[in-house]
This record gives structure tokens, sequence and C-alpha cells, in this order.
């Protein structure tokens, strides 16, 4: 399994140095407070330095200590520019940590890094075997970053308690200054973690005369209280005589993942050049438990996916040659949420009851010992953090590093080669979910574009089952965020954030991903440019008061009215492709009208016959697709889809969240009191209540009815071919379905 070769998107965080940024000062200002706002109640503090260094940084059995001058640091200058202060304090960590050393990076991006994100971080700890005259930033080889800020006005978290602040996250600074450090120490941080195989990480922030230490893991960020270390310097030298002594597991690193030897990178050079990478990367072995319990070793060059965060599930998605099996498979590795079923389980039980259209699982599962330890001090708080300041860790979730192999490398859905076989592939990946769900009972919850995948035989494949619920628990979250990815999620979830994900949420992703790609990449006569056409639709979003990115309205105006969208004269050349692509949005407003009226009327109000609705379940969109690809009209002389939008990244991620991203969203509700729209309790899996139970019959039902309404429905749209039915098409097109005012009636409103 591939993702498409784009920018990947499980990530947040893209965005140039915070300091020393290449661009305009409004682009710097703004990308620094997406980042500092997506990062927002991740940061714990302020741990006590002792309990830190003694719970995170173990001292050695016989090491002893560093007997240093009390004010060794104090040398360092406070009074002069920031990078005055580089070289005094590389100076006085001399003899501080044997086998290491640090080097001034504070002029030098790292030339392997993606071109967007050439930062030049502070200075940068190394094993002194690191080879740096050639190049002295390279986070694939950093140990620890140092970040400087010479005046207070850039300290970025508060140690004193408010008891009168009603601020969720007191112990982060809300200065511009304090927020902007933030997002800076996170870019360096994503940087290090998207470079290397890392279970967590350290960082030192100096400001001025104070000196603070930082943990680093998927789930969340520790941070300390800080301390003079120009008054004491002892919690300072204790840190890196510590830190020099640690083992490679002790500074974070994944021992499952080790360079490739000589013969090992050449191997793996020979097998996957096919996939060669843009930029310098390292060769590397992974080991992933067999079937069997026995190590199997998998050689691997380049990742398709860059998750440029720090917390989240920063999925890295690689092809990997197997030596022993002298074949090529594909390696996903991610940091799945608890309470998500792990991807390896659900797709042994896809194979197991023989569902079609998804990857053929090998071997993997979670890792051993390898779990997020930020949640824990966050969930006992008043326990085992006495000392944290703020009482919402919400976002702070236990996180499993989970591994697996499959036996299946596709080609992303860009590379279609005419709109009939987008439609079959789409297709195939509808008809994976929809056995996924009728036999397994499995929701997938992040029907994307991105995890859609061409396989050798130009067929269909559903990849990334990493959100997927079982039907029965998709009520049960805690957590805050919602499903999917952002420019494929349903209006719904896009407009209500705390609305449970349904297998309605997941058919109506399917639409967003036929006319996205559609729009992008098939014929038709659209005068607007496609860039701004994608970006009005699919990357629409607004913060609201809380904070919280929320959309939908551009996609429920192209169902509303999708001729006033597009222009009244817009058609897709492909005749087949435009009757689906007409009865899929007057599809999708029926359903979201009758959800919005749910929402609207009181429990036990509605009177007289629900409609029939063609998102009840999957039958009416599978016979759609069907009649689709039967017919007679698909054009003999269709041009090679083009890509009108090459330089667009939106599409293709992963939240993306949204255009700017935020970690991955994987989360369904807010922690505590699990608050639900109105809509979630009046639609089937959405809640309870009468009107739901009715809501809930008619949803599930399935019989003659369904099929004879849909079929009325492509009997009109066939009007559209020509000849004398194309006015009576052109009505069917301008009336939905079920009109507002019908539905309205139908529900005694």
């Amino acid at each position: 399994m591939v993702p498409p070769e784009t920018k990947d998107s499980s990530s947040p965080l893209k965005f140039h140095a915070v300091s020393r940024f290449e661009g305009k000062p409004s682009e710097l200002d703004e990308r620094r407070e997406k980042v500092s706002r997506e990062m927002a109640g991740f940061f714990l503090g302020p741990m006590p330095v002792q309990e830190f260094l003694d719970r995170f940084l173990p001292r050695k059995p016989g090491l002893g200590t560093q007997s240093r001058d009390p004010k060794h640091f104090s040398t360092v200058p406070i009074n002069r520019t920031e990078t005055a202060m580089y070289d005094p304090f590389i100076k006085c960590l001399q003899g501080l940590i044997p086998g290491f050393k640090v080097i001034n990076t504070g002029s030098h991006s790292d030339q392997n890094s993606d071109p967007q994100r050439k930062i030049k971080p502070d200075p940068t700890m190394y094993k002194k075997s690191v080879d740096t005259s050639s190049g002295k930033t390279q986070f694939d080889k950093a140990e620890l970053n140092i970040e400087f800020k010479r005046e207070k006005s850039w300290e970025p978290f508060v140690d004193e308690r408010n008891p009168n602040s009603k601020d969720p996250h007191p112990f982060e600074s809300k200065t511009k200054q304090g927020r902007h450090t933030r997002a800076q120490l996170t870019d360096y941080m994503a940087e290090v973690f998207s470079r290397q195989h890392r279970i967590f990480g350290f960082s030192v922030f100096i400001c001025g005369d104070m000196a603070r230490f930082l943990r680093w893991d998927r789930a969340g960020v520790i941070v300390t209280a800080q301390f003079n270390y120009h008054e004491s310097s002892k919690e300072l030298v204790d840190f890196f005589w510590r830190f020099s002594h640690l083992d490679e597991s002790q500074r974070g690193h994944d021992p499952n993942v080790r360079p490739a030897n000589t013969a090992e990178i050449k191997l793996g050079k020979e097998k996957l050049s096919k996939w060669q990478p843009e930029r310098k990367r390292r060769v590397v072995v992974f080991t992933v438990p067999g079937e069997d319990k026995m190590p199997r070793e998998f050689i691997a060059w380049r990742s398709f996916a860059a998750p440029y965060s720090v917390t989240g599930r920063c999925t890295r998605a690689y092809p990997v040659y197997e030596k022993a099996t002298d074949k090529c498979y594909f390696l996903k590795d991610l940091w799945r949420a608890h309470d998500l079923e792990p991807e390896a389980n659900i797709l042994r039980e896809l194979a197991k009851k023989n569902v079609q259209h998804v990857p053929r699982f090998l071997c993997g599962g979670d890792i051993d010992g390898q779990r997020t330890e930020s949640d824990v001090y966050a969930s006992g708080a008043k326990t085992l953090a006495p000392w944290a300041i703020g009482d919402d860790w919400s976002r702070i979730t236990q996180r499993i590093h989970h591994r697996f192999v499959v036996d299946f490398i596709g080609k992303p859905l860009s590379a279609l080669e005419n709109s009939k076989q987008l439609v079959q592939v789409v297709f195939d990946a509808y008809t994976g979910c929809r056995q996924a769900y009728e036999i397994c009972g499995f929701v997938h919850r992040d029907i994307s574009g991105r995890n859609i995948l061409i396989d050798e035989n130009g067929r269909g494949v559903l990849n990334d089952w990493d959100l997927a619920k079982h039907k029965d628990k998709l009520g049960e979250s805690r957590r805050h965020e919602r499903t999917g990815t952002w420019q494929f999620m349903s209006c719904l979830l896009l407009g209500r954030q705390h609305v449970v994900h349904t297998i309605q949420d997941d058919m109506e992703s399917f639409v967003h991903v036929m006319l996205y790609f559609g729009l992008r990449y098939l014929q038709h006569n659209s005068t607007v440019d496609a860039p701004s056409l994608l970006k009005q639709i699919f990357d629409e979003q607004v913060i609201n008061k809380e904070g919280r990115a929320v959309g939908g309205t551009q996609k429920k105006f192209l169902f509303t009215a999708w001729r006033k969208c597009l222009g009244m004269n817009f058609k897709f050349l492909s005749t087949p492709f435009q009757r689906w692509f007409e009865w899929a949005v007057r599809a999708a407003n029926q359903w979201i009208d009758h959800c919005e009226l749910l929402a609207e009327v009181e429990v036990g109000a509605t009177q007289g016959a629900e409609p029939q609705l063609q998102f009840s379940d999957h039958s009416s969109m599978a016979q759609v697709f069907v009649e689709c690809l039967n017919s007679q009209d698909w054009p003999t002389d269709e041009p090679r889809p083009i890509d009108a939008a090459p330089e667009f990244d939106g599409g293709s991620t992963r939240t993306s969240k949204r255009p700017y991203a935020s970690e991955d969203i994987d989360d369904d509700s807010i922690g505590g009191s699990r608050k639900q729209s109105r809509t979630s309790n009046a639609i089937g899996s959405r809640g309870g209540g009468s009107n739901s139970q009715r809501a809930e019959e008619q949803l599930t039902s399935r019989g003659s009815n369904s099929q004879q309404t849909n079929a009325q429905l492509m009997s009109t749209m066939d009007g559209s071919r020509g000849g004398s039915n194309s006015k009576g098409s052109t009505r069917t097109s301008e009336h939905s379905m079920t009109t507002r005012s019908r539905t309205r009636s139908n529900h005694g409103g």
C-alpha cells in the first residue's frame, strides 16, 4: 500500500523555520500562530527539575556526579545578542558530555531537509563520530537541540498559578512571543522525529539566565520548572552528564530499527530503486515479529510519509524488501490511540472474513514496551503530577507504537488512466468499505483520496484502517477531535465537531473523493481555475469561538445548488461520470437535509412517513456505481487525465485535517462529559431517543422501495444523455430528490 507521492499530511506542522524564516513577516506570524494553536493543551508542567532528572535520565549504577563550580555556566553572556550566547555555552560543556559534541548550527540549515523546511536550529548535540564537516545541521543524527532566547518576553511557559484564571491551559504563555517560542521548539523536534525513528526525545530551553528541560513523545510534552542556571549550574551540569551516559534507547531511539550494513545498503538500493528518495536518506532495517513470533527483517530506504508533527499518529509508510523471501512489501508505522483497535487486528479480521479490496496482511502489530508517558502524568495529574498547572488534559491521550507489513504496494489514485477507471477504483474501495461494515461491523472513518489505491490490475484497494471502529463502539470515545481527512470529511462532521462518525459519513466521503478527483483530473467545462475551485469547496474552514476549525458550508452549497456553484452549464465530458455526479449530489443533499431536520425537530414531534433515503445503507450507491460502469456511452477517445492543479497541496493531507492541518483528526468528542449536537441524538447510531429509534429503523431498512426509488432517479438521470428526455433531466437536476420543504412536511414541521 502506498499513499500518493505528495507531501504527507498526517502532520500539521508544515511550516518554515520560526527564526530566520524565508518569507513575509505576515506569513511567519500566521504559521507560528497555527502551530501554537494546534499544540495547545499538549504541554504539561512545571515538573520539578530533580523529579524530571530522576525519572527520565536515570543515573547508571556507579556513575558519580560531575563536580563543577556552582556557577559553572555563569560565563554565558545574557546582556548581549542571542547568538553571542552560543559559543560560551558550548565551551562550558567541555568535559561534561563524553562521547558527544555540540555544534553551533544557528546559521546552517539541513541540506537534506525538504525544501519548505530549511530551518536553522540553535546549537545541536551529536555523537562525536558524526561527521559535520560537510553539513553542520543534520536532523537525522541530532541527539539534542538547545534553544536560546535572550529576552524574558520570549518565555513560552508560566510557572505561577493563578487561581482566578479560566484559561484551560494556563501553563502555556499567551503572549505572542511565548506562543511563537513554543511553535519554534515544536518545529525543531518535529523535524528530528520526522528524520529519525524515535520513541521520545529531549530538548533544552535557555531564556536569559533561566533554563528548562523538555521531554517530547507522541502524546505530549513534559516541561520542567524554570531554574536560574547562572546562580546555580548544578541542574544543568547534571542533565548533560546524565544524558551523555544514557544508552540509545534511554535517549529515545527505537531499538527495533537499526542502520543497514554495507551489504544491506547495496541490496536495499537495488531492490527499492523504483522508490528512490528525492533527498539523501539512510537505509535502515526494521525488525517486525512474524505471525509465528519469529523476527523478520525488512530493509527500507524511502518513506512516503514525513509526519512533520510531534504528537498524534504520525504515520510513516515504506516500501520494504525482505531478503529471506526476496520480495518487496509495504510497512506502515504509526502511534495509535489506545482506544482504537490495532490496525493489524482489523486487517487480520478482514482477511479472515474474505473482505475484498483491502490490503493483504503479512505480519506485525503493537510493539512491546513502546507506549507514551506524557499521558500517564496527564491522566493522573492530581496524584502523579500535583505540580501541573491547568485542568484540561483532554488532548493528551495514550498512544501505542504500532508497526505492521502488508503484501501490497499500490499506486495513488492520481495515477488513474481515464474516467471509467476512476469510477471502477472508487467503487472497488466502496465495496471493501461496504463488506467490512456488513460482514465485520467496521466503519472505516477516513475515506479519502489518499487512502484509495490502484493495484497491479488497475483495480481499487481501500487502505489505512487505523481509524476504523466497530459500529457498536462508535459512541465510546472520550477524546475531542473528529475523524478523517479534512477535504473529504462529511458536511455534518465538519460543521458539528461532536457528531459521532457513522457509515453515512463514509458514504458521503466517497462522493467527495469522486468530485475532487473529477474536478482535478477529468475533462470538464468549468471556467474557474482548478486550484481556486478545489480550495473553495474542499479546504474551506473558519475558526469558531472555541478556537476549533469548522467547515462544510461550501460542500453543502455544492450539494444544494451545484449549478450555481460550478456554473449553470457545467458538465463533465464523460457522460456516465456526469450522471453519477448528478445522482450523488442529490443523494448526499437528501441525507444532510434529513439529518438537519431531525436536529431541529423536538423528540416525538415527527409525524407522517419518513422519506426514502438513498444513504440508508450501501445498496443504492452500489447500484448506481454498477449502472454507471455498465453504461455503453463511455468516451472512447478520452484524453489521459492531467492534473489541473499540480501545485495545489490540498486533498492528499489527512486532517489536513485542514488546509494547514492539525494533529491527526482521530478523535470523536471532548473528554469528560461527552457533548453531542442534537443531530447526534437523533439519527441512528448518532444517539438515542424515540425520534432516533424511528430513524434507526428507517436508515437500516432495505428492500424493494429503495431499489425502486433509485431506479426512478437513474431513469431521470438517463435523460441527460440527450434527446427528448433532456428537459426532464434538467428539471430533475434543479429539483432535489427530496426538497427541504417536502421533508419538513413529512416530519410535520
